[in-house]
């Protein structure tokens, strides 16, 4: 019980930062033996409505949102008090890209929030530290937006991803941005 209660974060109940570090490790390891691709994807969630800002009952429900789009294989982890990480073993960039549009569609139709989503694939020479840094630059840029939106890093570029939502609206694709 103190085991897993240390890695579950207690206001959503999903995984804790120490537990997405550990299972990163293991991604890590797994890529360097195997040549093993994952993907990363960090989502900052902001309320619309302020008078339900930082509720309990909205982060329990985004954290569910998290865990209902994601596969059995996969490890979601809340980072910090608005930011969440879904590591995708054995997923590439675009299938970590349609997890996100999946997530993005529920968000707009079931929830108040604007989510960011910043997505990355592992490469050669990553690491953790380096892997979080990119999916960071790609949510500071969906961030920037103000509106729920998806941007990649391909440890190239820094590029948004359009996407249709329910409201009809299209999240605009811009030029790409140097990182």
């Amino acid at each position: 019980m103190n085991f897993a209660g240390s890695r579950t974060d207690p206001q959503t109940g999903i995984h804790n930062r120490r537990a997405m570090e550990e299972q990163l490790e293991v991604l890590f390891s797994l890529h360097e033996r195997n040549n093993g691709r994952f993907s990363l994807a960090l989502f900052s969630i902001d309320w619309c409505d302020e008078e339900h800002a930082n509720s309990d009952t909205l982060l329990r429900e985004f954290a569910g949102l998290l865990q209902s789009c994601a596969r059995d294989t996969d490890t979601v982890a809340r980072y910090s008090p608005e930011e969440f990480v879904v590591l995708m073993p054995q997923t590439s960039l675009a299938g970590a890209i349609i997890y996100s549009e999946r997530l993005l569609r529920r968000v707009d139709a079931e929830s108040q929030l604007v989510l960011a989503g910043g997505i990355v694939e592992v490469q050669h020479d990553d690491h953790a530290e380096k892997i979080l840094s990119r999916a960071d630059s790609a949510l500071y840029s969906a961030r920037a937006n103000g509106y729920s939106c998806l941007y990649q890093h391909n440890d190239q570029h820094i590029c948004p991803h359009e996407i249709q939502l329910s409201t009809g609206e299209t999240v605009p694709s811009e030029e790409k941005i140097e990182g």
